[in-house]
């Protein structure tokens, strides 16, 4: 998936992007179907594509928390929003075929994807983790 069809998904579900000079944070995804990011800290198009599709994951998955509350387990909501963007990004069926093709490095894969590294190895070990709970 592209940055642009990432972009379309979000328009075809209503969700609104804006592009902002955010200072402290790359983006920031709010339950009224509004996805801020920034245009100062993002600096790769394979970066903004990641963070983009986890902030829609957010949204598609009303995975949101109160910063204020100590009873919202931030960690859960954050997983959910990142499992949908691996199936976004790096579908499984997608991934095994690529490395059925002879694409096994971290580093390959991620370029395949158009994602960053650091992204790519989160989405391998989510696969890995769920073909396991599968047996």
């Amino acid at each position: 998936m592209t940055l642009i069809e990432l972009q379309i998904r979000a328009e075809e579900q209503g969700i609104e992007i804006s592009a902002l000079p955010l200072q402290e944070i790359d983006a920031v995804s709010l339950p009224a179907g509004r996805i801020a990011i920034s245009t100062k800290r993002i600096k790769t198009q394979a970066a903004a594509k990641a963070i983009l599709a986890h902030e829609i994951g957010h949204c598609e998955t009303g995975s949101f928390y109160n910063i204020y509350s100590p009873f919202d387990i931030r960690a859960a909501h954050e997983r959910r929003a990142d499992t949908r963007s691996y199936q976004m990004l790096v579908p499984h069926d997608e991934l095994q075929a690529a490395v059925k093709r002879g694409l096994t490095e971290v580093w390959e894969l991620a370029d395949e994807f158009g994602v960053p590294c650091d992204y790519m190895a989160k989405a391998m070990e989510y696969w890995q983790n769920a073909e396991l709970a599968a047996m």
